[in-house]
């Protein structure tokens, strides 16, 4: 039998309408890292922890957040955000920033400021069961489900209200009014430059900066002061190696790169109640992955997605009618704790027959996974790769380094809860967890680490509970 004759026979198995599986895998993973994983932290199918999920597609990212806490065992103790790659806002907006700002309120956030970029009004915990908490907050009927305009509040006069806004910025020094595609900069490029992938040999710089100390000429000197560029009023001749030319532009006008630069911005991040069905194009019923474990790119094919312009926000606005955004990204990326800066990369499919054909998980439990996610409107863990994650780790080379030392065999169970004896629960020698010439870089012994981790709420082996959420 040919090759294509057995491809076209194998069974593909599909989600009914209306559901989305997600694999959400654990980023940053090194060639070292990859190693303690597989060997230390029960990575079986691949090279670094994931997790496929069965959700509605009207679950809204403010509740695929509390989700993604459960099933990596993380405590919600921190800031996270949901981003879209700069390769998919470049195809999103023709890389140009007037497009960009005009998605701001529709599917990116409006605020700039770094302090600003955390959701707001943002459920908080007040007492009582954290994870019976947590399970309300994904669990249908959700909110934000319809209002795609929520965000988004066009000014009756746009310089009046720039104005105020900046009024308020320099009186609270809190937030920085909204840009927009007609404030002015200048593309500050050096007449000689040193060949060098230098900071200095470009830059893109607020007009206003250059406008008030001189008159705009052809050529200008400039210096580094750390974070930005000061003009020396100079007289200066084109051979010279520090003078740079001067091309005054439209914050519109430029890249989205140019623009990220001139702002000191990345308007990267995705407005929370939008919908997972809304954001994420599927694959088909698997997820293409090449012999590294990457993702292949499952939007190859697929419609691009419509610009959604301000003139048509408008529109909508008038007419009282919501704006239905086109799925926009084959990938998100989910970061928790800007500290430590865990990622994730999240893509979706209509389908799990990968799953299958690795035996991640049998039919039958996926046909019981399927219907219960129809029923009850709630997520599933379908299947899992690798051990819960350890809160205020460090990230994945943190994690990494704890679990190496801690050499904790695969059947190793840790405690369940705080309250259970760490040594009933833990098969090995115990006495050997508290070898004190057996200690990490801090000085802390296998025992030290592991009861620290459990103090962090880790539960190793939670990943196998696949009623977890």
């Amino acid at each position: 039998m040919k090759k294509s004759d057995k491809t076209e026979n194998k069974q593909v198995y599909l989600l009914p309408d209306g559901l989305i599986r997600l694999n959400v895998k654990l980023a940053g993973i090194d060639q070292e890292s990859k190693e303690i994983l597989q060997k230390y932290g029960n990575v079986k199918r691949g090279i670094t922890i994931s997790r496929d999920i069965i959700v509605p597609k009207e679950m809204p990212l403010r509740s695929l957040h509390y989700v993604l806490q459960r099933v990596f065992g993380f405590q919600d103790s921190h800031e996270h955000m949901f981003q879209i790659f700069i390769s998919t806002i470049q195809k999103l907006t023709g890389d140009k920033m007037e497009n960009l700002l005009n998605l701001r309120g529709v599917i990116i956030h409006q605020e700039t400021e770094e302090e600003d970029f955390f959701t707001l009004d943002i459920p908080m915990f007040t007492g009582g069961n954290f994870n019976k908490w947590m399970k309300m907050q994904y669990t249908a009927p959700y909110s934000y489900e319809d209002d795609y305009l929520e965000d988004y509040y066009p000014p009756e006069n746009e310089a009046d209200d720039k104005k105020d806004q900046q009024d308020d910025y320099e009186d609270t020094n809190s937030k920085m009014p909204p840009f927009s595609p007609d404030d002015l900069y200048y593309i500050v490029e050096k007449v000689n430059p040193s060949g060098n992938e230098s900071p200095t040999d470009r830059a893109i710089i607020e007009a206003a900066d250059i406008d008030s100390i001189l008159e705009s000429a052809e050529h200008v000197k400039l210096t580094m002061h750390s974070l930005y560029y000061a003009v020396i009023p100079a007289a200066c001749t084109a051979d010279d190696p520090d003078v740079c030319t001067l091309q005054k532009v439209r914050l519109g006008d430029l890249s989205i790169l140019d623009g990220f630069n001139a702002t000191g911005c990345d308007l990267s991040q995705v407005i929370e109640r939008l919908q997972i069905g809304d954001v994420l194009a599927l694959s088909d019923d698997r997820l293409p992955h090449d012999e590294n474990w990457d993702l292949i790119n499952p939007l190859s094919g697929l419609v691009s997605p419509q610009i959604v312009t301000h003139e048509q926000i408008q529109a909508a606005l008038e007419a009282g009618t919501e704006i239905d955004p086109h799925p926009f990204a084959d990938v998100l990326k989910y970061v928790y704790d800007f500290g430590d800066g865990w990622s994730f990369y999240i893509s979706g499919s209509r389908g799990y027959t990968d799953l299958i054909e690795q035996k991640a998980v049998s039919v039958a439990k996926a046909v019981k996974t399927v219907n219960r996610v129809l029923t009850k409107r709630e997520p599933v863990l379908m299947a899992a790769d690798g051990d819960m994650l350890i809160e205020d780790s460090g990230n994945v080379f943190g994690f990494a380094a704890i679990i190496k030392h801690l050499r904790l065999a695969p059947n190793a169970v840790v405690v369940e809860n705080m309250n259970d004896d760490y040594q009933s629960s833990y098969r090995g020698d115990w006495k050997e967890l508290y070898d004190e010439e057996d200690t990490d870089d801090n000085g802390m012994t296998r025992g030290e680490n592991l009861e620290w981790a459990i103090s962090q709420g880790w539960h190793r082996n939670d990943y196998t509970n696949y009623s977890l959420l």
